[in-house]
């Protein structure tokens, strides 16, 4: 017994050897059945990989995959994998050209129609070297559709994955941009006392607006999350004031509303209302990930009071009730809207990075996109 348990030892040993020394593989994943056997593994890479944002996680891009993936956007997840570990995945997707003078463009799930930020290739940490190699390799192999243009856009400027895929391109003398992509205003919520943080004009017009609108009627601050039974009417109460401002089914809202669904009780998203004598006036929907909450959507009824600043009462309400939970940073996510840097103090850059394959078509639109630039100029 001794020596079969000594022996059995020596060969799980030695497979985990190989598996190290063996190389690594890219596996395609292309329908949303191929997507559906990532979850488990997917989610536990990007626990391993640290708080990177809500949007790399599998139910929001298995949410969009969902409702936007078709004919002129294909599936093209990557899985790398070293032996049986998994080392990284590349939440991808091919543009089909929908006219012959058109690039096939590979870029980020989620990087259209619904404006997700800190995006990235998701890696096991200490392997962002070996994945990014083994992408690159994969991206002029067999395996990879003909694609002229890779866009990842919307990537953390701090992307260790970036910075090896870019040395990738330059070791071979490829063309890349990279250029600023969104910026992202943030506001630490650490120490508490944060509308006392403010300067007094800016304390003074707060409580001016407050109290115009406490003048109207009973103001009512409600907090919902999803362990709150309350949840669902809390979403739907912002759903219509979202759509009532933005017209039919907006992109952006069925995108959070298929990622509940398929995230369940787990979802992390939180709903934020102001009430005005029982009326329903503004709302934000955020998403929580570990100390950071992220602002994804706003909405405001501007016609009760056209002149005030609902959307500033609102929010100073809810950073001072998550300052008070244990949020530690808000994060307003794309824009440089005035209402957000007024609240901010300080800012996540992300990175917009475009790499070209030889070509005819990728050749004629570079010379296009430099006549405009020179065009630019010399009108200025």
């Amino acid at each position: 017994m001794a020596f079969l348990e000594a022996s059995s030892g020596r060969t799980a040993t030695l497979r985990v050897a190989s598996e190290r020394d063996s190389a690594p593989r890219v596996v395609v994943h292309a329908t949303l059945a191929e997507l559906d056997s990532l979850a488990g593994p997917w989610s536990a890479l990007a626990a391993d990989a640290g708080g990177r944002g809500p949007f790399l996680g599998f139910d929001w891009n298995r949410a969009w995959a969902e409702l936007f993936c078709g004919e002129t956007r294909r599936l093209h997840v990557l899985a790398v994998r070293r032996g049986s570990e998994l080392l990284g995945i590349a939440p991808w997707l091919v543009y089909e050209p929908r006219r012959w003078f058109e690039p096939r463009r590979i870029a980020f799930l989620g990087a259209e129609l619904t404006a997700w930020d800190h995006l990235d290739v998701i890696c096991a940490p200490g392997e962002e070297r070996v994945v990014a190699a083994a992408l690159y390799a994969h991206l002029f192999g067999a395996s990879a559709p003909r694609w002229q243009r890779l866009e990842l856009h919307g990537v953390r400027a701090d992307s260790a994955f970036l910075f090896h895929l870019r040395e990738c391109f330059e070791q071979d003398g490829k063309h890349i941009e990279a250029r600023a992509g969104a910026f992202c205003p943030t506001r630490s919520l650490e120490g508490g006392g944060l509308l006392g943080s403010l300067t007094a004009r800016r304390q003074k017009r707060l409580r001016y607006e407050q109290q115009v609108l406490e003048r109207a009627g009973s103001l009512e601050h409600e907090t919902r999350t999803q362990r709150d039974a309350e949840f669902p009417e809390a979403l739907a109460s912002l759903a219509a004031l979202y759509r009532k401002r933005w017209g039919g089914d907006p992109d952006a809202l069925r995108c959070v509303e298929a990622y509940a669904r398929l995230a369940g009780p787990a979802h992390g998203l939180r709903v934020d209302l102001l009430r005005v004598a029982g009326r329903t006036l503004g709302g934000l929907l955020q998403l929580r990930r570990d100390d950071t909450l992220y602002l994804y959507l706003l909405a405001i009824d501007r016609e009760p009071f056209p002149k005030r600043s609902v959307g500033d009462v609102l929010i100073g309400l809810a950073l001072e009730r998550a300052g008070a939970e244990g949020v530690r940073c808000y994060d307003f996510l794309r824009g440089g809207e005035d209402y957000k840097l007024q609240w901010s103090d300080g800012a996540v850059r992300n990175l917009d990075f475009t790499a070209y394959r030889p070509g005819a078509v990728v050749l004629a639109q570079l010379a296009l996109a430099r006549a405009r630039e020179l065009v630019k100029v010399a009108w200025r």
